[in-house]
């Protein structure tokens, strides 16, 4: 409903409106939160191209972008939200882009590591894969449970529990209960 009201809001401007880039960035929080990316991409264009100076428009674009797939144009606006408002673009990084920000940390720690730490978390990462992948041996039971011959429940031929032919409790041919 936000949405709808905004886009009356951003109708019924006109193009001299001091807040038309709030009205379209106001359309596009709301799209954004029904997950309409297609449609909140278009009122963020539009924000940054009223106002290319207002950080919030360049993360609001940056977040569509991202959710569309487009890594490389969402990274840019999110550097130029950074580079107009440190404190905003701090704030909203690690909801924006927590992996991709994840991912700068372990680059950025890998490019300082010299080239032996480098081959052993290489090793340690492969050795981990073929551990991880590696058939298994599955342990195997007894079958004292149902289906056996000699097992102690429901099924078995000679058991004590229920439906056994020789059994000593309910169901049973020649038990006792």
């Amino acid at each position: 409903e936000a949405a709808r009201y905004f886009g009356e809001a951003v109708q019924a401007a006109t193009s001299d409106d001091a807040e038309l880039h709030i009205y379209h960035s106001n359309r596009c929080a709301a799209l954004m939160h029904l997950k309409r990316w297609s449609e909140a991409i278009d009122d963020a264009e539009a924000t940054t191209q009223l106002k290319p100076t207002w950080a919030k428009g360049w993360v609001r674009l940056a977040t569509c972008l991202d959710h569309l797939g487009r890594r490389n144009e969402a990274t840019a606006a999110w550097d130029k939200a950074r580079e107009l408002d440190p404190s905003v673009a701090g704030r909203t990084a690690q909801s924006a882009f927590p992996l991709r920000d994840l991912w700068l940390k372990g680059l950025t720690y890998w490019q300082q590591l010299d080239q032996s730490h480098r081959l052993g978390i290489i090793v340690a990462a492969v050795a981990l894969g073929l551990w991880l992948l590696a058939p298994r041996s599955r342990p195997t039971y007894s079958s004292s449970y149902g289906g056996s011959n000699y097992g102690g429940y429901r099924g078995s031929n000679y058991g004590n529990y229920g439906g056994s032919n020789y059994g000593n409790y309910g169901g049973s041919n020649y038990g006792n209960y």
